[in-house]
């Protein structure tokens, strides 16, 4: 998957990939409430709570919330697939067409080179 990703920049191709970074604001909306709507609650009806900032434990009068940290590695992930599906995307649109068919001209040629090489030469 780096791989992948590391190849637009290894081509040269910066500016694209600054043009998709800067599409994350407008997916942010898209992103809080497929989160706020679906994800966050699952994991709080999981735990118990009504609410995923409730995950958590006190000790000694300080409160350790779980659900925060697990609300950022969750926001994470989804940035982090998005913006892998986008690159995913522009790779595959970016692929040249395929090659040509061989001409009859290329064919012969290449029926000459098999029999050299196989030591049926002409006779």
């Amino acid at each position: 998957m780096v791989g992948r990703v590391q190849g637009v920049h290894q081509q040269g191709r910066r500016r694209d990939g600054g043009r998709r970074v800067g599409d994350g604001p407008v997916l942010q909306g898209d992103r809080h409430a497929l989160l706020a709507g679906v994800i966050n609650p699952i994991i709080a009806a999981i735990f118990g709570k009504a609410d995923i900032s409730d995950i958590g434990f006190t000790i000694n009068g300080a409160r350790f919330s779980i659900g925060l940290v697990i609300t950022a590695i969750i926001n994470f992930v989804v940035v982090a697939l998005v913006l892998f599906a986008i690159v995913k995307a522009y790779n595959r649109f970016k692929r040249t067409a395929p090659p040509d068919p061989p001409t009859q001209e290329l064919i012969v040629l290449t029926q000459i080179r098999d029999e050299l090489r196989a030591g049926r030469g002409p006779s």
